[in-house]
């Protein structure tokens, strides 16, 4: 497995297993399940656009797309119980952070690992 994925998946079970129980919904929910739908459609576009990839190989952006709503709806419904004092609010938005830091570490690794492969052509 890439260092790279082994890493953010290390550091993100580490939100969710050591953080307060506010922080791994700001993690879980608002840092990863309320943006999956944004970025997953955007690559479902890219890959019906640019590949001749059959519906089963990437049936998993799909499924996403189609499922996160309600985990979205679920953890956002959760959230609400936190935002009620200064102290969840804060764990909530650390938690959502550090989700949205780790993910952006990985799509620069993507951007650099693409990069790197135009360069080969």
């Amino acid at each position: 497995m890439n260092l790279y994925v082994v890493c953010w998946q290390e550091m993100f079970y580490n939100v969710i297993a050591h953080g307060s129980p506010a922080e791994g919904i700001g993690a879980l929910g608002l840092g990863t399940e309320n943006i999956v739908k944004q970025i997953y459609s955007q690559i479902l576009t890219a890959i019906r656009k640019h590949t001749l990839l059959h519906h089963r190989d990437y049936v998993f952006f799909n499924l996403h797309c189609e499922i996160d709503d309600d985990h979205t709806t679920t953890l956002l419904t959760i959230a609400q119980d936190f935002v009620q004092t200064e102290e969840g609010r804060q764990d909530l938005h650390k938690g959502m952070l550090k989700a949205l830091n780790l993910r952006a570490c990985f799509w620069d690794w993507m951007y650099e690992r693409a990069l790197k492969m135009e360069k080969c052509k």
